[in-house]
């Protein structure tokens, strides 16, 4: 025990608990204000809070929003039309390859003397 009568261990358990109970605070009154269409004054005064930190809270989510909906991951379709870009690239290469050596056949053929 300490000198409040209470100890170490429940302080920390109070201000982990305070902290869980801020965040769900936080995420019901955006909640509320956002999708519900409730005045952001009456929800301050409901958790005890000034309109500022609502502003606050609403403009951090806002920045982090594109974070959180952000496509890292390319759609499986997109993966698909690359592979067969590449397949095709190398069918490419391979014909430009044999009408190359098939070009330089026919000019050498051309260079020989008594050929049509």
């Amino acid at each position: 025990m300490t000198q409040l009568g209470v100890s170490c261990e429940q302080r920390s358990k109070q201000a982990y608990e305070g902290s869980i109970g801020l965040h769900r605070r936080r995420r019901s009154c955006l909640g509320s204000i956002l999708w519900i269409g409730f005045p952001s004054v009456i929800c301050a005064t409901e958790i005890s809070c000034s309109k500022r930190v609502i502003y606050h809270w609403q403009r951090h989510l806002f920045d982090n929003a594109a974070i959180v909906f952000a496509d890292t991951k390319p759609a499986s379709r997109q993966l698909e039309l690359e592979a067969e870009v590449a397949l095709l690239r190398a069918k490419l290469a391979k014909k430009e390859h044999v009408i190359a050596a098939l070009s330089e056949e026919l000019i050498d053929a051309k260079k020989l003397p008594g050929a049509p």
